[in-house]
């Protein structure tokens, strides 16, 4: 089917969501329950990528329809749902690729996702002790890549390897959701969770500890982090004065530069 030409014969759309109709009768639409465990089952990416190409033509139908005033084709399409569907099938495909390609992800990207309210998980939690248990390990999850963000230092073979854990844990957090919970791996997880946000607090100590140092400078705190992987100024003193000499000599220059630039601006008044 073509969208070159505004005109499009409310016929070729009906013929076109017929064939789409053919992938969806497999799969309990009717039912958003039974459609997510029905996408949980499902491993193989290429069966999700033809079902949501399959659901987004039914939305391009939708809005071709609806531009053309086929209300009798409107009629035939639950936009609502399909959007519900669309989401349920988008949030699954995420899901394997952070458990199966975490690393396609940037740091950044990926601690947003783990901060935010998504739910990865497709499994209905019947019993009440064990889905308070589950929410209070994703509330968990966002605590420390929220920590984990707000330190955010790719130069730091530290902070990498505070991220690369908190990935090794997240990959099981999000198995164990897709799989099911049992308050045994909750328990788990939960503590890997609490150990390492203890160390991110702990970095997040010393890093503010380091910074004070440098008069509060966090880019001078950082430079000396990169250069000696320690954030005792007492280990390398040397380095220290270096840097921190260095920021003083730059701030007096800038200092300089900005007073030549309104004495200037003065003269030309």
């Amino acid at each position: 089917m073509s969208f070159g030409s505004l005109f499009v014969p409310a016929d070729e759309i009906s013929h076109e969501l017929s064939k789409t109709e053919q992938i969806l009768i497999d799969y309990p639409t009717d039912n958003l329950e039974y459609f997510s465990q029905a996408i949980n089952d499902i491993k193989d990416r290429k069966q999700l990528i033809d079902l949501r190409k399959a659901l987004e033509s039914i939305k391009q139908y939708y809005n071709i329809a609806r531009l053309l005033g086929y209300h009798h084709l409107l009629e035939q399409i639950d936009i609502a749902q399909i959007a519900t569907l669309l989401n349920i099938l988008s949030r699954r495909m995420l899901t394997l690729s952070l458990i199966d390609q975490p690393d396609n992800f940037s740091s950044r990207t990926l601690l947003n996702l783990a901060m935010s309210q998504t739910s990865f998980s497709f499994i209905k939690i019947a019993e009440e002790e064990l889905r308070l248990a589950a929410n209070d390990l994703d509330d968990w999850s966002r605590r420390v890549a929220g920590g984990i963000k707000g330190q955010r230092d790719e130069k730091d073979p530290e902070w990498v390897s505070l991220y690369e854990e908190f990935q090794r844990i997240m990959k099981k957090h999000l198995i164990h959701g897709q799989e099911g919970y049992t308050m045994e791996n909750i328990k788990e997880t939960q503590k890997a969770y609490e150990d390492l946000f203890e160390s991110v607090e702990d970095y997040k100590s010393r890093m503010r500890r380091l910074s004070m140092n440098f008069n509060g400078d966090q880019m001078a705190a950082r430079s000396y982090k990169h250069v000696t992987n320690s954030t005792m100024v007492s280990e390398f003193p040397a380095i220290y004065h270096v840097i921190k000499g260095s920021k003083v000599r730059l701030d007096h220059k800038i200092g300089q530069n900005q007073g030549c630039l309104i004495t200037m601006t003065s003269s030309k008044k």
